[in-house]
């Protein structure tokens, strides 16, 4: 009874992890199948540029997928950023570029600083908009600029 037990306590780690994957990092070249994310039913290969990191996050809930880029050597001009809807959560409300965002109007802004930007887009429809990194673009400041 112990291992029955076991075992859908783990089966369901598994299921639950599907529902709400983690953001992924994209390895240029690499094919992303279904395994990696259930939504798609064939591998899909993302090439990627030099010095272009880029990540990831499958989330089953909306049936959406997110993706974010940056370039190593992008800009780094500090100012405003204009508020752009990149896509839409479980409820179908709008996920703006930067969480301070409430519109898209010509005075809803947000400010970059001086490490630079990152481009996300969603199968939930929107826009591709930039938002600001939270560390010079990397694996890991590429993956923190995905919606969570």
């Amino acid at each position: 009874m112990k291992k029955i037990i076991a075992g859908f306590v783990i089966a369901s780690a598994f299921v639950a992890g599907n529902a709400f994957a983690a953001p992924t990092v994209i390895t240029s070249g690499g094919a992303i199948g279904n395994a990696q994310c259930e939504l798609l039913a064939e591998n899909v290969v993302l090439t990627l540029s030099n010095n272009v990191h880029g990540a990831y996050n499958c989330t089953k809930n909306n049936n959406s997928i997110t993706v974010a880029t940056c370039h190593f050597a992008g800009s780094r001009k500090v100012g405003p950023e204009r508020c752009v809807v990149t896509g839409a959560d479980e409820a179908g409300d709008p996920i703006y570029n930067n969480a301070s965002c409430q519109g898209t109007g010509p005075t809803d802004t947000f400010l970059v600083d001086n490490k630079g930007k990152a481009f996300v887009g969603s199968t939930t429809g929107g826009s591709i908009g930039a938002t600001s990194l939270t560390a010079f673009c990397e694996d890991t400041s590429v993956t923190a600029a995905l919606p969570q």
